[in-house]
C-alpha cells in the first residue's frame, strides 16, 4: 500500500520474508505492503572454495552486463578497451563510467530527517531533479505531524546505527576471523544450491491504476493525474511522473509540484488532475491479466495485483521458444487484449507490462524495472554474467531491502551496491541478525527463489503471512470505518482465494492521524478463508479500538495453510 511503501521504499519480495523486523523497517509482500497496491508497494553449481571467495575483486574487474535489453532502446551494455566494466547500473539502465560512485553525505539539519521516498525515481521520473522535489517536499510538510513522525523515526534509526557502528569499531580480529569463516561456509552453500536450469519472468504491469483509467478515459493521456486525491497517490501517469509526482506522495505536494515545475526542467505549469480509485475496475482487469498470464504458466505466483511470477521452463520446451520470444509473446497479448470492467461499456485495450527474464525469481524482478515502460530485460543464465549483473546493483534495487535498511547498510558497513555485500560478509554476520546476513549473502550472489512448481508444492510454501490495506483521508465515522473493514475482508478473502491459502490468525492494523501505528489481532477457531468470518472478526477489534480517528486501515492473516496440505501449516 502507499503508505507502507512510504515507510520503507516501496520494494518487497517474498523470498526475502526470512528478514527481522528488529532491523530496521523492512517491508516483504508477505507482510503488510503486499496486495492491493498497484506500483506501490503499500514478496538455489559448482563448489564455492576459498579461491572463488577470494576471486571477488576479479569478478568486479572483468563482469560486464551481457544481459539482452529489448524494448527501450537505452539500455545498452558498453565495455572499455581495457576489458574491465564500464556499466554502472543507475535508473534502470546501464551507463558508461567505472564503479558506482560513493553516495552523497545527507546535509545536516532539519532537511535530512525528510528523506523519505518520495523522491526515489520509478520508472519515467529519470530526469526528475530530486533536490527541488525534496525541497519542496520539506518547506510544504515540515510542520506536519508526518514530518514529526519521520524526525522521530530518523533519530532512533541514527541511534541504532551508531550503536551498530561502535559494536562493529570494538570487534577484534579473532571475533571477525569467525565471522568470515561462518560467512564462507554459508556463501560455499548458497553456491551449492544454485539453479541455472529454470526460467522465471517477473510480469509488472506499467502505472496499473492509471493505465486503467486512461483505457476508458482517452483524454487522460496528454494530462499529468493520479490515482488517488490529496491527501495520498496510488499511482501516477508517466506525464506526472515528469514533474516529479509518485505513489505513495500526498496529493497536495504533488499539485504544487505540477503547477510549479522545477525551473530547470523546461516543462510548463500544468494542473493535476485526481482521479479517484475504483478497486472494482482494478480487481475485474487483473484477473482477465492474470488468466492470461497463466496460459504461460498454469502455477503462476501472483505478486499483488498488478504483477506476477512465471515459471516458463516448461512453457518453452513444450513449445520450443526462447525466453526473449515469450516475454515478446506476453508483452504482445497484454497490449493487443481487450479488457471488459464494471460501468465501462464494451471492451477497451491499451495496458502494457514490462517483463524481467532470469534464472530467479528475485533476479526476475529486479530485471523488469530496467526497462519500463513496456520493454523486457533478459538475464542470461550464467553465473559469471549473474555476478556482473549484481556487481555494481545498488542494494535499494532488491526487494526487501528498503530505505532503513540501505541507510544501514551504508552508514554502518560502507556498503551500497550487491558486490559490497560479499567484501563485508564478515562484520555483517557478526553484528546482524543471523537471517538478515543469510539473505544479503544470497543478494550478493544473484541467488533467489529458483524453484520448481513441484519443489514449491513438497518443501511447502514459504509465504508467512497474506495482506491488503489502505491509506485515505482522515476517518473518525463508525459507519466509515465499518464499511473500509468490509472492503479490506473482502479483497483479503479473494486473494487468498486465489492463491488456495487459509489463515488463523488475523490481524487489524491502524494508523492514528498522529502515525503512531498499532496492531490487534485475533486467533479464528479454525482455519479460513471465508469472508464474512474475517469481516466479523476484524470488526470486533475496530470496535474495540473506539473512538478512532485514523488515516491507514490494514488486514494480515497469518499461520497459513495451503489448500489440500492436510493439517500441516505453512512455515512461521
Amino acid at each position: 500500500s502507499a503508505a507502507m511503501a512510504a515507510a520503507d521504499g516501496g520494494t518487497g519480495e517474498a523470498i526475502s520474508s526470512n528478514l527481522p523486523k528488529s532491523w530496521g523497517e523492512i517491508r516483504c509482500d508477505d507482510e503488510y505492503g503486499h496486495g492491493y497496491s498497484d506500483e506501490v508497494h503499500s514478496e538455489e553449481e559448482e563448489e564455492l572454495t576459498a579461491n572463488d571467495i577470494a576471486c571477488w575483486d576479479e569478478v568486479q574487474r572483468s563482469a560486464t552486463w551481457q544481459g539482452a535489453a529489448v524494448g527501450n532502446p537505452t539500455a545498452a551494455s558498453p565495455v572499455s578497451a581495457a576489458g574491465k566494466s564500464a556499466c554502472v547500473y543507475t535508473k534502470g539502465h546501464t551507463q558508461a563510467g567505472g564503479s558506482a560512485p560513493a553516495p552523497a553525505q545527507e546535509p545536516a539539519g532539519r532537511k535530512s530527517d525528510y528523506d523519505t521516498v518520495f523522491t526515489n525515481a520509478k520508472a519515467g521520473m529519470e530526469d526528475v531533479d530530486k533536490d527541488y522535489v525534496k525541497d519542496v517536499v520539506f518547506k510544504m510538510s515540515r510542520d506536519s505531524n508526518f514530518f514529526k513522525n519521520e524526525q522521530r523515526k530518523n533519530e532512533e534509526n541514527s541511534k541504532r546505527n551508531r550503536s551498530l557502528k561502535q559494536q562493529l569499531d570494538a570487534l577484534g580480529p579473532s571475533e571477525l576471523a569467525a565471522a568470515g569463516k561462518w560467512a564462507d561456509k554459508h556463501l560455499a552453500l548458497l553456491e551449492k544450491q544454485r539453479d541455472l536450469s529454470r526460467t522465471f519472468i517477473h510480469v509488472d504491469m506499467d502505472m496499473f491504476y492509471a493505465a486503467v483509467e486512461q483505457m476508458h478515459r482517452p483524454e487522460l493521456a496528454s494530462v499529468p493525474f493520479a490515482i488517488g486525491g490529496e491527501s495520498m497517490i496510488s499511482t501516477a501517469n508517466y506525464v506526472a511522473r515528469k514533474y516529479g509526482v509518485r505513489s505513495a506522495m500526498p496529493g497536495f505536494i504533488a499539485k504544487v509540484l505540477c503547477a510549479k515545475p522545477a525551473p530547470a526542467s523546461g516543462l510548463p505549469a500544468a494542473e493535476l488532475v485526481f482521479v479517484g480509485t475504483d478497486f472494482a475496475k482494478y480487481v475485474a482487469v487483473s484477473e482477465q491479466v492474470k488468466k492470461m498470464l497463466r496460459v504461460f504458466d498454469p502455477f503462476m505466483q501472483s505478486g499483488g495485483i498488478d504483477e506476477a511470477y512465471l515459471d516458463v521452463t516448461d512453457y518453452m520446451c513444450t513449445h520450443s521458444k526462447t525466453s526473449q520470444q515469450v516475454a515478446e509473446d506476453i508483452r504482445q497479448h497484454i497490449r493487443e487484449a481487450s479488457f471488459t470492467m464494471p460501468g465501462v461499456a464494451g471492451g477497451v485495450s491499451g495496458l502494457t507490462c514490462s517483463c524481467g527474464v532470469a534464472a530467479n525469481r528475485r533476479l526476475a524482478k529486479i530485471c523488469s524495472d530496467i526497462n519500463k515502460p513496456d520493454g523486457h530485460y533478459i538475464l542470461a543464465p550464467c553465473r559469471e554474467e549473474i555476478l556482473g549483473f549484481v556487481s555494481t546493483l545498488p542494494i535499494r534495487k532488491v526487494g526487501g531491502i528498503g530505505k532503513v535498511s540501505e541507510r544501514t547498510l551504508r552508514e554502518v558497513f560502507n556498503v551500497t551496491s550487491c558486490n559490497e555485500l560479499a567484501r563485508a560478509r564478515a562484520p555483517i554476520s557478526r553484528l546482524l541478525h543471523r537471517g538478515t546476513a543469510e539473505f544479503l549473502m544470497g543478494v550478493a550472489l544473484g541467488i533467489g527463489g529458483s524453484e520448481s512448481h513441484a519443489e514449491v508444492e513438497r518443501a511447502g510454501h514459504a509465504r508467512k503471512s497474506i495482506s491488503c490495506e489502505r491509506t485515505f483521508r482522515d476517518m473518525a465515522s463508525p459507519k466509515d470505518l465499518e464499511a473500509k473493514v468490509r472492503e479490506l475482508a473482502s479483497a483479503l478473502a479473494g486473494d487468498m482465494r486465489e492463491r488456495k491459502l487459509q489463515g488463523k490468525t488475523l490481524t487489524l492494523k491502524l494508523k492514528p492521524v498522529t502515525f503512531d501505528t498499532f496492531t490487534r489481532a485475533v486467533t479464528l477457531p479454525s482455519h479460513s478463508a471465508d469472508e464474512a468470518a474475517l469481516f466479523a472478526s476484524a470488526l470486533q477489534l475496530l470496535r474495540n479500538e473506539y473512538p478512532l480517528n485514523i488515516r491507514l486501515m490494514g488486514l494480515r492473516m497469518s499461520n497459513l495453510l495451503q489448500e489440500g496440505s492436510s493439517c500441516i501449516p505453512l512455515p512461521p
